[in-house]
């Protein structure tokens, strides 16, 4: 069967009926549901292209099983990651969206020892940034994990016996009335929910400014949210930009609101930038922000992920680079033993000095938005504060850099994974 026959494919997947739109009761929110599809999962599917390895034998292998069997839809969602990997996000969210029209709940594969804990996490549908990429953090462990998709104008699914519930949906527009939906269901659900849905959009660019800017130990610029027609007004030199960014003068930072990964992410230098910037980035909105140049005395900038679990924060990379706008793949960590060997030193010394200096203010950050877990990327200053770039539930934190390259690193990771799979025992086991 070839790959583009996949789409044919999607298009006759039987949908169920007899469902209306209203949430179900308490009494089937807990009910066993026969015939839960099985995925292969994000974090098994990514480490194939990550590693260099060849997914089209993968590809080939779902589609062999959707012809098999066209009612079993789970090999359509993990076709559906795999397209966004190849570059085909558009066929991939039609394949997701087949998808999720004939069954809402999946439940990831694993190769771990027996399920102890059952865990459910609420998602929706979307790109893989929609949601906490939470299946790198429990792979095949002793927790089994359901995902539940929530589909706006569909009827909220029956959802299986657990332990414990997470919200998965990250902050983005196209979240929000998810969140709502969600925050509606389980408002007495009967066991712990940990993310919370309305905490959720504390994490925005805006609230998250709003949010942080009294801790002490942090810098953190105003972002504030334009339109197209505000964009070109100020690159016409018709309106200062401090009118617009209170904290702002030239250089700024502009990014599409909703966008993720650097996509559209600029600095502007002067006025007349903006009207190039919006030619090349056509969009509704955009966020704005002051630069700041946090490079250290050595010329390079140094970008941190942290992952911050019950308030605790732990290391899961750093990425060096001669460019301001660093990604951990286009650091050229890979390339340059010096920058591993910094790394290796962060991640082995990260509790005696990063979290000596920036500990409280991370601790501050859990605190204030109430959520259990989520992911900061951040910088230092030259003054020694805590520049913050981003704080949000959906970084990808993951073990996938080749161990030969990076043979310091499985142990932290595994660090911080015991430490996400011990809070998840200890919530629910104090509920």
């Amino acid at each position: 069967m070839s790959v583009l026959a996949v789409n044919e494919l999607a298009s006759t997947v039987s949908v169920p009926s007899g469902k209306d739109n209203r949430n179900p009761p308490l009494a089937l929110v807990n009910t066993e549901i026969p015939n839960i599809r099985e995925i292969i999962g994000l974090a098994k599917l990514a480490i194939i292209p990550f590693r260099g390895q060849d997914i089209m034998p993968t590809y080939r292998k779902l589609a062999a099983e959707l012809e098999l069997d066209e009612s079993n839809v789970g090999p359509l969602m993990d076709v559906a990651i795999i397209d966004q990997f190849l570059g085909w996000p558009e066929r991939g969210l039609a394949i997701q969206s087949a998808a999720l029209r004939a069954a809402q709940v999946f439940r990831v594969s694993s190769s771990g020892p027996p399920a102890r804990l059952r865990v459910v996490g609420f998602a929706m549908a979307g790109p893989i940034s929609s949601n906490t990429p939470i299946e790198f953090l429990l792979e095949d462990t002793d927790v089994e994990l359901t995902l539940v998709f929530v589909v706006p104008g569909a009827p909220f699914p029956d959802v299986p016996e657990h332990d414990l519930a997470i919200v998965l949906v990250a902050e983005s527009e196209p979240a929000r009335p998810v969140l709502a939906q969600i925050e509606e269901v389980i408002a007495q659900w009967p066991c712990p929910v940990l993310n919370r849905p309305n905490l959720v959009p504390l994490l925005g660019r805006e609230e998250l400014y709003r949010l942080t800017e009294s801790i002490a130990g942090i810098e953190i610029p105003a972002t504030v949210r334009v339109d197209q027609e505000t964009m070109l007004e100020l690159g016409s030199v018709h309106l200062p930009i401090g009118k617009v960014l209170p904290d702002g003068g030239f250089p700024i930072i502009a990014r599409p609101v909703d966008s993720h990964g650097g996509h559209g992410l600029e600095k502007l230098e002067v006025y007349s930038d903006l009207i190039s910037y919006v030619a090349r980035n056509p969009a509704d909105e955009y966020f704005l922000s002051r630069f700041v140049d946090y490079r250290s005395e050595d010329g390079w900038f140094r970008k941190y992920r942290i992952a911050v679990i019950d308030g605790v924060p732990y290391a899961s990379h750093l990425a060096i680079s001669d460019h301001w706008m660093i990604h951990f793949l286009n650091a050229g960590m890979s390339e340059s033993v010096d920058k591993r060997c910094e790394e290796a030193e962060f991640m082995d010394r990260f509790q005696a000095d990063f979290v000596a200096n920036h500990g409280p203010a991370l601790a501050e950050i859990a605190r204030l938005s109430g959520l259990e877990y989520f992911g900061v990327d951040c910088g230092v200053t030259r003054e020694g504060k805590l520049l913050l770039f981003e704080a949000d539930t959906s970084l990808i934190v993951h073990n996938m850099d080749d161990p030969e390259q990076f043979p310091y690193k499985d142990r932290h990771m595994r660090s911080l994974f015991d430490a996400f799979r011990e809070m998840l025992y200890r919530k629910a086991e104090n509920y």
